[in-house]
């Protein structure tokens, strides 16, 4: 592992159709700046044996050219054909083989499988597995006017799981020239379930605005773990429920990753 690289071995699960092809030139960049190894891998679950070796010649060809794309880079890609149900054979693979990545396009429609990779990315996020998901909105093309990780967000929310994403952020910063807002959500209200049903209960205002100021001092105590690296950090917090926040900022930041350590 060259500068202990955390991105040695990216794997990137393909089911034939041009949609979930839209992961690869996120890869590709990864690949340019990082030095990772690429794995391009494919899983049929067809039984019947004419329509499975029309599938396997179909994803080899298709592997074989994205294969050629990506050998400039001056990394290692691999191309495989694996049979069994997609999300659980692609997971059971990169565990055996130490994956460092796993970049999945989210809203990708099958192309020559009755599967698709929307469906295997909410199995992906149900199994339990530590290797990280890099998720890629087929909704969002990739034209090369642009580079593709200039901006991350990290929502943060003080713990200590919260921070499992940072290591990769950080590692991402050391390569890229990128703006990274850390980003730390305070709740002014909590659901409580009662005999009348769900209320909300508001907090103290003075209690609110103590939490702000804290979590503007936890952001910039996670800040330093950056010093040395290319990020131009941003701090920000904000009131409200986490996970409207997180989509408004995001939206307003637009084509930005997002980093998120999921529990």
């Amino acid at each position: 592992m060259e500068d202990g690289n955390i991105f040695e071995t990216i794997l990137v699960p393909l089911d034939g159709s041009k949609l979930a092809e839209q992961a690869i030139p996120y890869i590709t960049e990864l690949a340019m700046n990082l030095g990772s190894e690429i794995v391009l891998m494919g899983v049929s679950e067809f039984e019947n044996k004419e329509d499975e070796d029309a599938f396997r010649l179909a994803i080899y060809n298709q592997l074989k050219q994205l294969k050629k794309m990506l050998s400039p880079v001056g990394t290692s890609v691999t191309a495989i054909v694996m049979t069994g149900k997609p999300a659980q054979r692609t997971l059971d693979y990169a565990e055996k083989n130490r994956i460092s990545l796993i970049v999945l396009a989210s809203h990708g429609r099958a192309g020559l499988v009755p599967w698709s990779l929307g469906s295997t990315v909410d199995k992906f996020i149900h199994l339990k597995s530590t290797i990280p998901l890099l998720l890629v909105r087929t909704t969002i093309k990739a034209d090369g006017s642009d580079k593709l990780f200039n901006r991350i967000l990290l929502p943060l929310d003080g713990s200590a799981r919260g921070e499992a994403a940072v290591p990769y952020v950080v590692e991402l910063s050391r390569k890229f020239d990128m703006d990274v807002t850390l980003f730390r959500i305070v709740e002014t209200d909590k659901s409580v379930r009662s005999l009348g049903g769900l209320n909300n209960v508001r907090f103290l205002e003075q209690d609110i605005a103590r939490e702000i100021v804290d979590a503007g001092r936890y952001l910039v105590s996670v800040g330093g773990k950056y010093v040395g690296t290319k990020a131009n950090l941003n701090h920000e917090v904000r009131t409200g429920e986490p996970a409207r926040e997180i989509i408004k900022i995001a939206e307003a930041q637009q084509r930005c990753l997002i980093a998120m350590a999921g529990h």
